[in-house]
């Protein structure tokens, strides 16, 4: 038994996954959306755009296939219809996601459009005190000229962590995508699946400071 706490320990200290799912997830529980210390209560409209860090400070974020086939592109949610609420809830409109300047190792040319509104819940570990925003309903299909059309769906995990200097200095979240199996990825055609990584920053439209914590 001693053996086996100790892997569990190294295991998450480098972040490798070695328990069912189901296990890993009873040690979830609610995290807030807060704005200068006071608990959001209702819904609050916000913008995200991926941030430079990401890629190699190529501002963008980018998707790696099982296969190596990579897609990289700047990601935007503009203010309309996206929001986070109470209990770490969170919604993002499809028409309000707009992904741009696209690259891949494939082809040149490739241009990606989202399918499907995506729904969001904060959360931390309650072993280790991270924050986690798990983001569900993703479908997006990437026009690839030398290919085809592929398109992705599932879940991706992101740590979420506060900026002060986000937002133009308002402060805001930081949405990191793992490009591991802590991550997740999207399950594609024959058998392809993705990963994401890079950095997205999300704002508050009303320009109060964003932040995550644990109730």
């Amino acid at each position: 038994m001693r053996k086996l706490l100790l892997s569990v320990v190294v295991a998450l200290a480098v972040g490798v996954v070695v328990l069912p799912a189901a296990a890993a997830q009873a040690t979830l529980a609610p995290a807030e959306w807060t704005s200068n210390g006071v608990t959001l209560t209702g819904e609050q409209t916000i913008t995200s755009t991926t941030t430079a860090a990401s890629t190699g400070g190529t501002g963008r974020i980018l998707a790696t296939t099982s296969n190596g086939w990579t897609i990289a592109c700047h990601l935007a949610i503009a203010t309309g219809s996206s929001w986070v609420d109470a209990g770490g809830a969170g919604f993002v409109d499809n028409a309000d996601i707009v992904f741009s300047d696209c690259v891949s190792n494939m082809c040149a040319g490739v241009t990606t459009a989202s399918n499907s509104s995506i729904s969001s819940q904060l959360s931390y570990d309650t072993a280790t005190g991270a924050i986690v925003d798990v983001l569900s309903g993703i479908s997006v299909t990437d026009n690839v000229p030398c290919v085809g059309n592929l398109t992705f769906a599932g879940s991706l995990e992101t740590m979420a962590t506060h900026d002060a200097s986000a937002c133009g200095g308002n402060g805001g979240v930081i949405l990191e995508f793992l490009n591991s199996a802590t991550g997740g990825s999207l399950s594609g055609p024959s058998g392809l699946t993705t990963r994401a990584s890079g950095f997205q920053e999300l704002c508050l439209d009303d320009g109060s400071d964003l932040d995550v914590e644990i109730p």
